[in-house]
């Protein structure tokens, strides 16, 4: 928190950021078959993320992008997730920004997180929350790999 009481936004010096998005669409990320998340706003921040819903991270992915979009030429280029949820969320806007997200990697079990009141976009990770995410990650890339070899 800032000194007049405002919360400070992730800094790019963070080593990983949490990210809220609603579930289903966490774990159509995670599966792979959702690779944008769609935003009516940009962000700067490009790096390591951990998807958060209700407290818990259910795994982390790479924000490797940006892009502002106009929504009637996007659509032809996205699967049938993505342009079901694109069409009903970008109702009446030309443009819209597209999170690029590569890498996911899904969590074991959900990794319980502190959430500060009021946050609707970006977490602030405790450094402890952050040690038992990339815990679950390189647990999580583990499981990937073992299942890659059979």
């Amino acid at each position: 928190m800032i000194a007049d009481g405002r919360m400070r936004r992730p800094s790019s010096t963070d080593p990983i950021k949490g990210l809220i998005v609603k579930r289903p669409f966490i774990d159509l990320i995670l599966s792979g078959k959702k690779r944008y998340e769609f935003r009516r706003f940009p962000t700067r921040y490009r790096g390591k993320v951990a998807l958060i819903h209700r407290g818990k991270a259910y795994g982390t992915v790479f924000l490797k992008g940006v892009e502002e979009l106009e929504v009637n030429r996007a659509l032809p280029r996205m699967s049938e997730e993505e342009r079901r949820f694109l069409e009903k969320y970008a109702a009446g806007r030309e443009t819209i920004y597209a999170w690029r997200l590569e890498d996911p990697v899904a969590f074991r079990e959900p990794v319980p997180v502190e959430v500060k009141r009021g946050a609707q976009v970006w977490v602030r990770l405790k450094e402890e929350d952050v040690k038992k995410i990339m815990d679950a990650e390189a647990e999580g890339k583990g499981k990937e790999s073992r299942r890659s070899q059979v």
